[in-house]
């Protein structure tokens, strides 16, 4: 009999098949406040995220419920839940990732917690995604390491990590998480990815520990299939900025600012912080931003009370479309070659005044 994959598991797996890397963004409902939900929610679908995991590994708050429906309807992104216990399934979401912590040897994480939530999650509906959840060793105690009192793999024994691959696919796990941490000061090395990817057959997850743009690129070259990150804004290549762990910079509400230099080889941080990082017009990045009315978080729009900028739509589009990362970068259609004609106009210097012609 073949297994009939739901709409969201099938996008995973068409993706990873075609070579299509997914970008996820996690939100923890402790950490992420109210107000800047519909911030979030546009953004993300602006800047071409492909979807949202929800959860956290010690829910303190209420309402997970309220926020996966807000998330879901305001940006139209599958949300998935990435829970901790069986405390966080809730119907409202898309999907969740039916976690197994094959990495430890918890039995309350290996199965016990997995039997008290299926029956929750079959009440509510939700599209299952059996998945594999390998912690790896970051240089942190983490949450998920401290709750699941289990131990990570060493982040220098790939082979161990390919071992518990191999395990996780003769189970079944069609999914597998390698996770270094929320806040971790490493990530997961390249190594591991890769040799995890040779002999797993289905979707890579990789997440913890990106803490700048091009940890997760490097993560996608090295083979992960959907990347996961903390709140990242970004609208154009050049230009990101990155929400840090809370206590990172009152000043900026823990928003940190890169400027970036783009290539078909990667991307390379050419500045970054807030006072230090211009725009391409010459404008101070974090000085527009801090505008922002309080209810948006720092994040820029029409409306938001920021400082207008001349960029439209369609340059916004064709500056996404060209980005020389992406495949295809090359073919540039007839409206995207206009707006960038009319962005390089934008851009250009002044014309410096002819001297006056004094007549002797």
């Amino acid at each position: 009999m073949q297994i009939e994959l739901g709409p969201v598991e099938h996008s995973f797996h068409q993706a990873a098949r075609d070579g299509r890397k997914l970008f996820f963004v996690l939100v923890d409902p402790d950490r992420i406040e109210s107000n800047s939900l519909s911030t979030l929610a546009e953004e993300a679908a602006r800047a071409g995220v492909d979807g949202f995991l929800a959860g956290t590994s010690l829910l303190l708050s209420d309402g997970i419920g309220s926020m996966v429906k807000r998330l879901r309807e305001e940006s139209g992104l599958p949300v998935i839940l990435f829970p901790g216990d069986t405390g966080q399934v809730v119907a409202e979401a898309s999907a969740i990732l039916f976690l197994s912590l094959i990495s430890g040897r918890n039995p309350q994480f290996l199965i016990g917690e997995q039997v008290k939530g299926a029956p929750q999650v079959f009440r509510a509906g939700l599209e299952c995604l059996p998945t594999a959840y390998v912690l790896v060793e970051s240089g942190l105690a983490t949450s998920a390491q401290f709750m699941s009192a289990s131990q990570p793999l060493p982040r220098h024994k790939p082979d161990i990590a390919v071992a518990h691959a191999l395990a996780a696919r003769c189970l079944g796990l069609r999914q597998l998480y390698l996770e270094a941490g929320s806040g971790a000061p490493h990530r997961v090395p390249d190594e591991m990815i890769r040799a995890v990817k040779d002999v797993y057959p289905w979707p890579v997850i990789v997440g913890g520990g990106l803490r700048q743009p091009e940890d997760a690129s490097r993560a996608a070259r090295a083979g992960a299939d959907v990347v996961v990150v903390g709140t990242v804004i970004q609208l154009v290549p050049t230009e990101v900025m990155v929400k840090q762990p809370k206590g990172f910079n009152a000043a900026t509400k823990d928003w940190e600012f890169f400027e970036l230099d783009v290539s078909k080889s990667g991307t390379k941080i050419a500045k970054r912080g807030f006072v230090e990082v211009v725009n391409r017009f010459g404008g101070n990045c974090f000085g527009c931003h801090i505008k922002a009315r309080p209810e948006w978080d720092l994040v820029c729009e029409t409306g938001h009370g920021c400082d207008p900028i001349p960029l439209t739509p369609a340059m916004f589009k064709a500056l996404q479309n060209t980005d020389p990362r992406c495949p295809n970068s090359g073919k540039v259609s007839a409206e995207d070659a206009q707006a960038l004609q009319a962005l390089a106009a934008l851009s250009a210097p002044p014309p410096i005044p002819a001297k006056p012609v004094v007549a002797e």
